[in-house]
């Protein structure tokens, strides 16, 4: 008897898990989770910005399945990560974190720069690897509203992890974000524009 009631315990738990793990991932909530060897932009870099005080308005979101976030293709099934969320607020509020954490000065009034984003793709896909890619088009502008630059800002990212995982999607999306938003601050025309030293 003792050993019939371990083997149904053994089934329930091991019929739990697999439940847990190809449970449904759809209208989650978007969550910023950067890996710290992503903050890659040198103090030198960062060091040019310190006169600005940035001002980062809402994103606009281009994309033209807005729910959709990532997909599992394995084994020819194709499972859908979808999201409840705004992902242009998700942008700028990831953007805010990324300079905050720089050390760069955000601002609300008197500002010296204004940034805009418009997002053109933000998804991951799941075969073998989860596979991120971020595109967003950018805009600085003045605090008279004149444009300063403008321009595409591209991000990868490329992991290994249990299959259909949320946490992996979210540190991909974030992964794939911030090296779009490094991409950025290293780019040499944003940064003339800007007249960082």
């Amino acid at each position: 008897m003792r050993t019939i009631k371990l083997l149904l315990g053994y089934i329930l738990i091991t019929a739990l898990l697999c439940g847990m793990a190809s449970a449904d991932l759809t209208d989650v909530p978007l969550v910023w989770t950067p890996v710290n060897n992503s903050y890659n932009v040198s103090p030198a870099t960062i060091a040019g910005y310190g006169s600005h005080k940035f001002k980062i308005m809402p994103f606009s979101d281009l994309r033209k399945d807005k729910k959709e976030i990532g997909r599992n293709t394995e084994r020819g099934q194709l499972k859908l990560v979808t999201t409840k969320d705004d992902a242009g607020r998700w942008c700028a509020d990831a953007l805010k974190e990324t300079f905050k954490h720089y050390g760069l000065k955000l601002a609300d009034t008197k500002e010296t720069v204004v940034l805009k984003g418009d997002i053109v793709k933000l998804h991951v896909t799941e075969g073998s690897t989860y596979e991120a890619t971020a595109t967003v088009k950018m805009t600085a502008r003045n605090s008279s509203g004149n444009v300063l630059w403008q321009g595409s800002i591209n991000g990868k990212s490329k992991r290994f992890g249990r299959s259909y995982k949320l946490d992996n999607y979210y540190e991909s999306l974030s992964e794939a974000y911030q090296d779009a938003v490094n991409g950025m601050l290293k780019n040499t025309a944003f940064r003339k524009a800007l007249k960082a030293r």
